[in-house]
């Protein structure tokens, strides 16, 4: 049955890392098809619908990760929950939501700390500190 959590944990992490792929870059995501009825479009609809969209699909990856921190933090996988905490970081920071996003990585901080993985520790720092830029330019 653990195995069965380990395999979810990661489609959820994979799924969150596909979505936000998938949303900050659809060009390279959606199919031609897609793209051929796009000129069809009024100009000025075109770009709102696109921008919910956008949050639709950040929200969506947003879910996956903060899924996927649930199980890691059950199953006790620091390793899985550090990856899920970074991805919702950066979901958050994307979404604006810079307060949240900032406490994800202090979490992914700490835990990675305490793991002594060095690559977690150092996306983390990093995403802490632009973060906390962020914040004091917004105030």
């Amino acid at each position: 049955h653990s195995g069965d959590e380990t395999l979810l944990c990661s489609a959820l992490l994979l799924g969150a890392q596909a979505q936000l792929k998938a949303t900050i870059s659809p060009e390279t995501a959606e199919s031609s098809e897609t793209h051929s009825s796009e000129p069809q479009r009024t100009g000025g609809s075109s770009s709102s619908s696109s921008s919910s969209s956008s949050t639709a699909g950040l929200l969506s990856a947003l879910s996956y990760a903060s899924e996927a921190c649930s199980i890691a933090r059950q199953r006790g996988d620091a390793k899985a929950n550090v990856e899920g905490l970074l991805l919702a970081c950066e979901i958050n920071a994307l979404l604006y939501e810079h307060e949240e996003a900032l406490r994800c990585a202090k979490e992914a901080l700490k835990i990675s700390e305490a793991l002594g993985d060095s690559s977690q520790l150092a996306r983390a720092k990093e995403a802490a500190m632009v973060l906390r830029e962020r914040i004091s330019v917004s105030q």
